[in-house]
């Protein structure tokens, strides 16, 4: 096998398949290929949410001296950049409003890869490169990568979308439980009559405790004062004298003639 030859042949392909994304750093053994990531749509909406920024997988490919007999040497980078990072200062107060605008609409902001990520892209490279052994495997490596960083990025999506719908679906319950009130059952029913029954009981012994009070308040009100029974007891008094008048004359005795 012409080793030299599957490589210009594997290369020649490359960069007619990624004339913009490929960059040669030692020509016939090293090159990058740098992936652009999309942001997936919204299987909610339809829509993609507004990215702020942008990423990108890098593929950093270096040619063994038997390649493809034995894999190539593949190493992995995220690169994530803001968007429009050339453009004028008020340039960002724009992209504000449209993130603003995107989480109003989609109940969250775009999905990103993190490094996490580089550890399972990268034992997807190695499983793809082992599995096309002996033949030029870049293009197969590149395309499942892409695959799998496209896999990632929806299933980060769906959970701020599933997060999302729980939360408004809690929402609407707890509206909706304002309107229901509580279920009722025989235990909580026998729980509610006893409160009410001691309710009430206090409430009855309350105003009983309150009538006793006003009566013996009517009866206070109604018992005469001391100042009032002594003027009423020398009214009385004066009032018998003047019935009963003078004292009567006393009745002359007639007089008995001696003999």
């Amino acid at each position: 096998m012409d080793y030299d030859e599957e490589k210009a042949q594997e290369l020649e392909l490359l960069q007619s398949m990624y004339p913009d994304e490929l960059e040669i750093t030692t020509p016939n053994e090293a090159y990058t290929l740098t992936l652009p990531l999309a942001q997936p749509p919204s299987t909610r909406t339809g829509t993609v949410p507004h990215a702020d920024k942008l990423q990108s997988l890098v593929v950093h490919v270096k040619y063994t001296p038997t390649y493809p007999e034995t894999p190539a040497e593949v190493v992995l980078e995220i690169v994530t950049t803001a968007a429009g990072e050339d453009d004028e200062e008020d340039e960002s107060a724009e992209e504000a409003k449209k993130r603003e605008e995107s989480e109003r609409q989609h109940g969250f902001a775009a999905v990103y890869l993190d490094e996490s990520a580089l550890d399972f892209l990268t034992a997807q490279a190695e499983q793809e490169a082992e599995d096309n052994l002996g033949f030029p495997a870049i293009f197969a490596i590149t395309s499942s990568l892409k695959e799998h960083c496209d896999s990632l990025l929806q299933s980060k999506l769906s959970a701020l979308e599933q997060a999302y719908t729980d939360k408004l679906l809690a929402e609407e319950e707890r509206e909706q439980a304002k309107f229901r009130g509580t279920l009722v059952n025989r235990d909580n029913f026998y729980e509610w009559r006893k409160r009410f029954r001691a309710e009430m009981a206090a409430a009855a012994a309350t105003a009983a405790a309150g009538a006793k009070i006003d009566t013996e308040e009517e009866e206070r009100r109604k018992r005469p004062s001391g100042r009032e029974i002594f003027e009423k007891g020398l009214e009385g008094s004066k009032k018998d004298d003047d019935a009963a008048g003078d004292p009567p004359a006393p009745t002359p005795v007639p007089a008995v003639a001696v003999a």
